[in-house]
């Protein structure tokens, strides 16, 4: 939709546009009669439907509202217009004036400086189709991504604010190309606040990165589950968000909202998906994948360092199709600890320790040949029993060949550093 009066100025005043009024008198004759209509209102009185139609145009109202706030915004922010007032910033400004947090404010002078690259959502922003936090998601993907920009506007027009943010959110981190960089950026940007709200609860916040993050939810909601069992057969079935507050509080101080408390639930795992061809390569491309599940992507890097302490799961997939699946790790499946004694009573007649000369039978552990920090895997062929003594023994030579291996790579060859 045109504008038909532009917000220009060079000295604080709006220009007027021909003979019509400075946009800042119609408006305050608009505002001024709809103050008017409010107070006349007598909202007992309205039938269902008129209800209905009221808060119909009142969003319309709002949503008018809020484009010509992000117009002006930006043109104050343009100007420096700010400044004159003695405010710091333009959301400064606003957060002052209009009494809305200094977050929402922000949202606002952002929207505008990113409109200029969006023209699509300017047009809907004016027309009055979409609200300033709707905007605001759409731009906030779509200036990175233009081609993002339709998809995003069709969202908004058929689901809600938060899946919207959400699939502007996956625009942006999927159009981001340096991982590593976002990932040390997330981590210095962790945090957790707490205090005291207006009823003397205490309230907490957390920000973490996606594989940290993943983790700590991933514990508390296997602990929220096991608080609603305990709960629920007892007729205390409550919100989730209240189980998840007594798993909170069992986890780090074993004294949970039940009663008894809820003995704390084993850990709970950060499932990665990586591409097989990406960790082959070092490095992620087009399609691929390295993502914690249900969390978001992650650097190649940090893949890495979670697998060194990590019990992996290859799948093998044609499309969308899963073609084959492996585990791998040091521990050994129960079936594959079954299958590998079950074949040694059948050979040997008994499971003795693997070292020649050594015939213990007791207190045997199963040892990976090609160790698993190089490499080993999980499977039958690289399995065997040795007593206690000879495995504490194997390992200690493996962690010497490690450690050469490491110093040879780095370059050194002679003895460690003091």
């Amino acid at each position: 939709m045109p504008r038909a009066v532009a917000l220009r100025s060079t000295n604080g005043e709006v220009e007027r546009g021909g003979s019509a009024a400075a946009p800042s008198v119609q408006l305050a004759d608009l505002v001024e009669r709809a103050e008017g209509l409010l107070a006349a209102l007598d909202s007992e009185r309205f039938e269902g439907d008129e209800a209905l139609a009221v808060l119909g145009a009142a969003s319309r109202m709002r949503r008018v509202g809020g484009a010509l706030e992000v117009l002006a915004a930006g043109r104050v922010e343009e100007l420096g217009a700010y400044r004159r007032s003695g405010h710091r910033s333009t959301a400064h400004l606003i957060a002052t004036r209009t009494g809305t947090s200094p977050a929402r404010a922000a949202e606002v002078v952002e929207t505008a400086k990113r409109l200029g690259s969006c023209p699509r959502t300017e047009e809907a922003l004016v027309a009055g189709a979409l609200s300033v936090e709707q905007a605001h998601a759409i731009t906030g993907a779509a200036h990175l991504v233009p081609e993002a920009e339709g998809d995003l506007l069709v969202v908004a027009s058929t689901e809600s604010v938060r899946t919207l943010r959400e699939r502007a959110r996956d625009v942006r981190l999927e159009a981001e190309e340096d991982r590593l960089g976002r990932y040390r950026r997330q981590h210095a940007a962790r945090s957790l606040a707490h205090g005291r709200d207006d009823e003397g609860m205490i309230w907490g916040r957390f920000r973490l990165p996606p594989d940290l993050g993943a983790a700590v939810v991933n514990r508390l909601e296997h602990q929220a589950d096991a608080e609603y069992r305990t709960a629920d057969p007892e007729g205390r079935r409550e919100g989730h968000d209240r189980h998840l507050a007594d798993a909170l509080v069992t986890l780090l101080t074993s004294a949970g909202g039940s009663d008894p408390p809820v003995r704390a639930a084993p850990r709970a795992d950060v499932v990665v998906h990586v591409s097989y061809e990406a960790l082959r390569r070092g490095r992620v491309e087009s399609d691929e994948t390295c993502v914690v599940r249900g969390v978001g992507p992650i650097p190649l890097e940090r893949a890495r360092e979670l697998m060194d302490d990590a019990f992996l799961e290859g799948v093998l997939v044609e499309g969308t199709r899963v073609r084959a699946v492996r585990h791998f790790g040091r521990r050994i499946p129960a079936e594959l600890r079954t299958a590998l004694e079950v074949r040694s009573v059948l050979t040997d007649g008994d499971v003795v320790c693997s070292i020649e000369g050594c015939d213990r039978r007791a207190g045997l552990e199963w040892d990976h040949r090609d160790p698993h920090a190089h490499g080993g895997a999980t499977s039958d062929e690289n399995l065997q029993a040795l007593c206690r003594d000879h495995h504490r023994e194997k390992t200690a030579r493996d962690r010497i060949s490690e450690g050469s291996a490491r110093r040879r790579i780095a370059g050194g060859g002679g003895p460690d550093p003091p």
